[in-house]
């Protein structure tokens, strides 16, 4: 994997936010984001000790990470809701009703007695 962050463009970087350039120009030239930028700058404006301290908390979190199994076994899955027979044949039925015309078969209308509009008062 290779750094992002090579001495050319930390060069341009600072050179570049020396002169006053926005931030997005600057992303643009690098060829990332401007959060990128401004967590680079931040990350180069830290004293060595925070930086040190950031980075521990960082490695600490990753080492958690890696601690926790977070694959899901198909055993853990559980379904919550199951539509009953009746359910199913109730679908199966209204898969089966006629369509009321082109338009609603292509655009998925609801079948005839089946729509909001039909059951208005």
């Amino acid at each position: 994997m290779s750094k992002f962050w090579t001495e050319e463009r930390l060069a341009k970087l600072n050179a570049e936010y020396a002169e006053g350039i926005p931030l997005q120009d600057i992303a643009d030239h690098l060829g990332t984001s401007k959060r990128t930028v401004e967590n680079r700058l931040y990350w180069l404006r830290m004293t060595p000790e925070r930086r040190a301290a950031r980075r521990q908390k960082i490695n600490e979190y990753r080492r958690a990470l890696k601690k926790e199994d977070t694959r899901v076994t198909i055993e853990q899955v559980q379904v919550s809701a199951r539509p009953s027979e009746e359910q199913l044949r109730q679908r199966d039925a209204r898969e089966m009703l006629p369509y009321r015309d082109l338009t609603a078969m292509l655009c998925g209308d609801p079948p005839i007695g089946l729509s909001a509009l039909d059951q208005r008062a």
